[in-house]
Parts: structure tokens; sequence; C-alpha cells
């Protein structure tokens, strides 16, 4: 196994395990529908127009999706040795109540390695890590797994058509919300690559 850095606070290992709830319960997710357009449902993500559409029809959810996460999570109770068990948002209060309000610039207490000097074993990365592991191997997608990419290069967003236009788009697409399946919100794909098609006259978004 490959050598893992010990020497770690307790608030990184938190943070470590919240990434990996963020991939685990909410990015792959969005990932893999997004994959299942490409795959099944005519999507082109070589095609700005393409990009633009899912930008149009998701981006919102996206948003609203995330909000519920952060919700969840920040409320969520966690098992904390030697003290009450407590949620994010209470241990957040509770540190600025027992330390003050600190800043971006507060940064005495951080050694080397930008972590403090309150270690831990690296037994909970090592979970972490593994759990994640455990995750994408029973993933469908899995095999298309690049590990770290450190720059994604995300093209512009700004719409080609004109308001009149985005708004008769708008009209023939029904409203999304979080409870519709992703079966639905696949078919609202489709019919809103359809209805681009005879708005913009446009072969681009030919399904």
């Amino acid at each position: 196994m490959k050598y893992l850095n010990s020497h770690r606070s307790v608030h990184n290992t938190r943070v470590e395990r919240m990434w990996v709830e963020v991939t685990h319960t909410f990015g792959e997710s969005w990932k893999d529908f997004f994959f299942e357009l490409e795959d099944l449902y005519g999507l082109r993500p070589d095609i700005d127009k393409h990009l633009w559409l899912l930008h149009f029809l998701f981006l919102d959810l996206i948003n609203q999706h995330a909000q519920q996460f952060q919700e969840a999570w920040n409320h969520h109770v966690m098992e904390l040795e030697g003290r009450h068990n407590a949620s994010p948002r209470e241990l957040w209060l509770f540190g600025q109540v027992e330390h003050g309000v600190r800043g971006l610039d507060d940064f005495d207490s951080l050694d080397g390695t930008g972590v403090g000097d309150n270690n831990e074993e690296h037994e909970e990365h090592v979970i972490n890590a593994l759990a994640m592991a455990d995750f994408r191997s029973e993933n469908s997608y899995a095999e298309g797994y690049r590990g770290r990419m450190n720059h994604v290069a995300v093209p512009s967003s700004d719409s080609p058509f004109s308001q009149e236009e985005i708004n008769r788009l708008d009209a023939a697409v029904p409203q999304l919300d979080l409870l519709l399946s992703w079966e639905e919100r696949a078919e609202v794909w489709c019919g809103a690559l359809l209805a681009a098609k005879q708005i913009f006259d446009d072969r681009c978004f030919a399904v």
C-alpha cells in the first residue's frame, strides 16, 4: 500500500470525510446522469450549444441539490470522541463562542504542513480512501474514472440565442425540481433537444 501521511489534524480528516460524502451522494449521481445522456439520449459534449442547453436545463437544479446536501451535512449529528455528539453547524457555533470569530488570516496555529498541531493517526484517512475506491468499483462508469484532474476547461455558457427564442424554449420545457426521477430528467432533456431544434432551426440540436 502506498504511503499515507499520518500527520493530519482532526479537522483535515473531517474535511476528507465530507468530500467522500459530496462525491458519493451528490457529484457521482450528476456525473453518471450526464454520461447516460451522452450514451443514450443524444448529448454531444463537443457541441457548445448542447453544453449551453445542459446549463439552461439543469444548473439551477444542481445548485438546489448542492444546497440540499449542504443543509443535510451541516445538521447531521457526528459521534465525537471525548465530548457530546454534535452537528458540524453546532461545532462551528460552539467554536465561535469558545475561540471568537476567526478570519482567513488566522494561521498562527498551523505548522509547516498546514494542518495544525493536533495530529491524528491515518486510519480514518485509509477508511475514507477505501470507501471511495469501493464505491468507484461498484459504479457503472468506474472505468471512465481519470483520477485527479487539476484543471478542467469549462467553456462559456453564454446564450447564442435571442431572449425571445429563449423564452419560447422555456415555455416548451416543463419545470424541473428535485422530486423528478433521473429518468424523468432524461425525458426533459430529450424534449428540450427536440424543442430547441424546432425553435432555433439548428441541426446541432438534433437528437
